[in-house]
């Protein structure tokens, strides 16, 4: 059975997550970079942060593009915004996951690292 994290790392995970409300991508980079020697769980968190929201802020961008083009530029920026809104309930949520000492829970990243380790076979 894996050994459960320590105070703090809980605590620094759940960092790594609430800084994406602040600093988007770089928040948790810099973090994970700096303790991802920590303990695997640590460097577990920064890396679901990480790309779920590089993910995240790559489809926002896609979407400002479509809008910049003239494409339903008023329904385009309602669903940016619900997305960004979204992604930090769900920043929020992890956080809160990482401080009870459970993994992140981001939805979609099980499949995502499915699809990533398939491509790279």
């Amino acid at each position: 059975m894996p050994e459960s994290p320590s105070d703090g790392d809980r605590t620094y995970a759940a960092l790594i997550h609430l800084t994406v409300l602040v600093m988007l991508v770089a928040g948790p980079l810099v973090l994970w970079l700096a303790g991802s020697g920590r303990s695997s769980f640590v460097d577990n968190h920064g890396r679901d942060a990480i790309l779920f929201h590089a993910c995240t802020l790559t489809l926002v961008g896609l979407l400002m593009l479509m809008a910049l083009l003239g494409h339903g530029i008023i329904l385009i920026m309602l669903i940016a915004l619900c997305l960004l809104s979204v992604a930090a309930a769900c920043a929020l949520r992890a956080a809160w996951r990482a401080d009870r000492g459970d993994s992140s829970g981001y939805p979609g990243l099980a499949w995502l690292r499915a699809q990533l380790a398939r491509s790279h076979r």
